[in-house]
């Protein structure tokens, strides 16, 4: 599992996630998670 998400600090609301030990990818909004995406996943 991946968490993708942009409040990663120890503020943010996605910290627990992190925390837990989850590997996450953090990001700056969702253009910045869409174009994560479209790199991680290939055009099928």
């Amino acid at each position: 599992m991946l968490f993708v998400g942009d409040r990663l600090d120890p503020d943010g609301n996605d910290y627990p996630v992190l925390a837990l030990g989850v590997a996450c990818q953090a990001v700056t909004g969702w253009e910045d998670t869409a174009a994560f995406l479209d790199r991680l996943l290939p055009t099928l």
